[in-house]
């Protein structure tokens, strides 16, 4: 149930993301704003992420989820009635997916601790590949109905459908409750649960490790999430960019059905890891021809490789933490490992405007030779 409540959620979410992308493109045009927008998804939550996760350890984690769905859910009310009022300007979705990303980071560590507290340990990799499922379906519905959306109801309507699933998700969470078992009371300062989080991180370098592993490669592939938008609208329409994001959803939708089946391989880094290799791979193939088959094949790679990376690192945390740490070692690991992110964004997208675009137009006998492998223009 809480799974399923979830997955409505996350297909609003994904409404209202796709169609922000679209319509900060088509106003501006620029990778690097939409490279920000990104900075402001990734850093707010980031900054919160120690707080998040004390909290999360501290206070029932259904509360948490529920306190985070209705944060989000008033961000989103404020963009609708700027969007409404015909004053949404760029700063204001700054802003607004500030709010977001802050809620996320509290809602992330609950869920997945959550899991823990819900499910036996020997089914934790199924359960973990369902709740990708939820992902899977919020990444491949969303742009599907996003693509048709825009052109029919508008940004307006859109967000609209992601404030009534908000409320679906908290109405689901207040109807179930949470088994109260390895639960402590907590009889420490907040803060110094926050800094407990760090240190139980700091002494355990297989974590340090895995932590860098992460960091390495949210880095590396930050610019994805950037350039997707304006890469397919360059040489075709929001319909295809649609249909591409939509490939991600599918590859996370199998991803999460074969995690649920198999349950994961015995030691869970060397699944983290191999599949790390689909997703280089994955990435490469989108950028080898503008046309529509490359994206389409290298994003449902990606959610394939997503899927199972992200089912084993949770089912390893939640295997070797106890729950009652749980969630600030899971929020430690998220800021850790996305630190790099929002600089990644932001680069991704003044890269591609005013390095390798240029570079590729500008008729060098490299330009021409990279030019002939993956196309030349916008």
């Amino acid at each position: 149930l809480v799974a399923f409540g979830q997955v409505i959620s996350l297909i609003g979410s994904g409404l209202t993301s796709f169609a922000l992308g679209v319509w900060v493109y088509q106003q501006t045009g620029s990778a690097l704003d939409l490279g920000l927008i990104w900075l402001f998804v990734g850093l707010p939550g980031l900054l919160a992420a120690p707080i998040a996760g004390a909290v999360t350890d501290r206070y029932d984690r259904r509360w948490v989820m529920i306190g985070s769905d209705t944060a989000a859910a008033v961000g989103t009310l404020a963009l609708a009635a700027l969007l409404w009022s015909g004053n949404l300007q760029l700063w204001h979705i700054y802003i607004v997916v500030s709010i977001s990303s802050i809620a996320a980071s509290f809602q992330q560590p609950a869920y997945i601790a959550a899991i823990a507290q819900i499910v036996p340990k020997p089914y934790l990799g199924q359960a973990n590949g369902i709740a990708q499922l939820g992902r899977a379906a919020g990444v491949l519905l969303a742009p599907l109905l996003g693509g048709v959306l825009v052109l029919t109801i508008g940004l307006h309507g859109i967000v609209l459908i992601d404030v009534i699933t908000f409320l679906f998700a908290v109405t689901v969470l207040l109807a179930v409750r949470f088994p109260p078992t390895l639960f402590r009371k907590r009889e420490e300062p907040l803060l110094q649960e926050v800094v407990g989080g760090w240190r139980y991180v700091l002494k355990r370098p297989s974590l340090l490790a895995m932590i860098g592993f992460f960091l390495v490669l949210n880095f590396l592939q930050s610019g994805i999430r950037v350039l997707i938008t304006p890469l397919i609208l360059a040489f075709d329409s929001a319909a295809l960019l649609g249909s591409v994001t939509s490939a991600q959803g599918l590859g996370l939708l199998l991803g999460g059905l074969g995690m649920g089946i198999w349950g994961g391989t015995r030691r869970r880094a060397e699944g983290m890891i191999g599949f790390t290799l689909l997703f280089g791979v994955s990435t490469v193939v989108i950028g080898l021809r503008p046309t529509a088959i490359f994206p389409i094949v290298g994003m449902l790679g990606i959610g394939i490789a997503t899927a199972f990376i992200n089912a084993h690192w949770q089912a390893l945390i939640q295997t070797k933490v106890g729950l009652e740490l749980q969630g600030r070692v899971i929020a430690t690991n998220d800021m850790l490992s996305w630190s790099l992110m929002p600089l990644g964004f932001v680069l991704a997208g003044a890269l591609a405007d005013h390095v390798f675009e240029p570079f590729i137009g500008g008729g060098s006998s490299l330009a021409t030779a990279v030019g002939a492998i993956i196309g030349t223009g916008a």
